[in-house]
């Protein structure tokens, strides 16, 4: 463990942070948006740094790179703007002054590939990644030949007839087969990836053969409308999609309520656990200041 750690060891710009988040919840000026910073107003990170560079929040308040990038999507996933805010409230209090959160990046990728270490064409590939995100910052590192090697396997199986379900397992693995801390992106990527593998656990019954005839009738009640559409008019789909296959429309609203609710689920679900390891980071041998 190196450096000061979270919020440069320092409890005063812990909370300053925490200072500026109650000023702008106070004032309205809080955005649950895309990051933004306009001079008033901003999403969590934009008034945090009164700008948009997410290098300079990692900078000034200990966070990587990867979960920096996190801040601003996962507070908006939230629907109701009280709860998004104490999310935020709990980004800046939950992590004590001068915590390590460098291994948090690698943790959370394996929180999200654990599920799937189960018996299939992707088995292998998941345990090699679990085991490569599971050597740490503090550890001998993964070579480049190491990422290189899980890569191909990725090449490997793509080549495969896959099931649907395995080819979303792919689509995860795709996202993570590089060291966790590599640039912005790569958590956000893992969990819209985790996000669509949890969308489509939706009604048990429901089949790709369901799905298919859905969207050709839902395709051709678009075309039907076109003029009706055209001159301003609001068709409403879902009881044109009723009066046609009743049973059919109806499984396919439901599958589509657990779809949505288990995509939401996904993201408040990692929200949580990236709280939790948040909570239990070391404190940074370099920290000598009280959390």
């Amino acid at each position: 463990m190196t450096g000061p750690g979270a919020f440069s060891g320092d409890p005063a710009v812990k909370a300053a942070l925490l200072a500026a988040l109650d000023r702008h919840v106070k004032e309205g000026t809080l955005l649950f948006d895309g990051t933004i910073w306009d001079g008033v107003r901003g999403s969590p990170l934009g008034i945090a740094i009164e700008g948009d560079d997410l290098q300079l929040y990692s900078d000034r308040f200990g966070y990587p790179l990867p979960l920096v990038a996190l801040l601003d999507p996962l507070a908006r996933q939230y629907r109701a703007t009280e709860d998004a805010i104490e999310f935020v409230r709990c980004w800046i209090e939950t992590p004590a002054v001068g915590a390590y959160l460098d291994n948090i990046p690698a943790a959370l990728i394996r929180y999200l590939l654990t599920p799937f270490d189960i018996q299939g064409a992707c088995q292998p590939l998941v345990q090699e990644l679990l085991r490569l995100h599971g050597l740490g910052t503090d550890q001998d590192q993964p070579s480049r030949e190491d990422w290189a090697a899980v890569r191909s396997m990725i090449v490997r199986l793509d080549a495969e007839p896959l099931e649907e379900a395995e080819k979303r397992i792919l689509s995860l693995c795709e996202t993570v087969a590089w060291p966790a801390n590599r640039g912005c992106s790569i958590l956000n990527e893992a969990l819209s990836a985790a996000r669509r593998i949890a969308a489509s656990t939706g009604l048990e019954s429901w089949t790709q053969e369901d799905q298919k005839q859905s969207d050709l009738i839902l395709q051709r009640l678009w075309n039907d409308t076109e003029e009706a559409r055209a001159a301003g008019e609001q068709p409403d789909f879902p009881a044109l999609f009723h009066a046609e296959q009743p049973e059919l429309a109806a499984r396919f609203e439901e599958n589509l309520r657990l779809s949505n609710a288990a995509y939401l689920q996904c993201g408040l679900d990692f929200a949580d656990r990236c709280l939790a390891l948040f909570a239990a980071a070391p404190v940074s041998a370099a920290s000598h200041q009280p959390a």
